[in-house]
């Protein structure tokens, strides 16, 4: 864990751009997928790094890391176990991510009198500042539906509205919330994610290093 970071409301940290911190513009950020950046994902009991890389997190007790974009994505499924088509996803509810459009599934659903589910996820880009390996590596984190309220309240009440500031000016500490049962019954440990400490300039100047 990054050890230096405490949280003061009278220092809100070094409110740098993002792409003076990383050296990439959001829109590229954007464009790293699951091929070209490792995946970060909750397994219900610890953090897992998916993909072939040179580190990897394997976590009971979370992580530290610096939000760069939260770009949301849905996930349509088919509730007929026979149909050909199972799902697909979709980043603005109208094309795929083949560029298709949607409806060139949905319509089939329909006419074969199939209905279908939308799950809403939100897919994270950060910059982890773990001490090790992997320290200065960018990642991609999906925060599934059961977490993503969690999160979006972190965003807007804890940073925006308490701290008055970003994602991308603070260290986030993401863990694994007590376990919580689903409507349907299923056992879950939500993503939780907390204000670890704004962003100092021994970081920055460690980031760059």
């Amino acid at each position: 864990m990054t050890k230096e970071l405490i949280v003061n409301e009278k220092s809100k940290g070094l409110a740098l751009p993002v792409a003076e911190l990383v050296g990439m513009d959001l829109e590229d950020i954007q464009d790293l997928d699951f091929l070209s950046v490792p995946v970060i994902v909750n397994d219900g009991d610890m953090f897992k790094v998916k993909g072939t890389f040179d580190w990897e997190i394997n976590s009971k007790d979370g992580f530290d890391a610096i939000v760069l974009s939260v770009k949301p994505y849905a996930y349509y499924r088919c509730n007929d176990p026979k149909h050909p088509e199972k799902g697909f996803y979709t980043y603005d509810k109208e094309t795929m991510r083949n560029g298709d459009s949607i409806t060139s599934i949905t319509d089939q659903w329909e006419a074969a009198g199939a209905s279908f589910s939308i799950k809403d996820y939100l897919e994270v880009h950060l910059l982890n500042v773990e001490d090790g390996p992997g320290f200065n590596a960018i990642a991609i984190l999906n925060i599934s539906p059961k977490s993503v309220k969690r999160f979006k309240a972190y965003v807007n009440i804890t940073l925006k509205r308490q701290f008055k500031t970003d994602p991308w000016s603070v260290v986030t500490h993401f863990a694994l919330g007590e376990q919580a049962a689903s409507g349907a019954g299923n056992k879950f440990r939500p993503t939780e994610a907390s204000l670890k400490g704004f962003i100092t300039q021994a970081l920055v100047d460690k980031i760059n290093g």
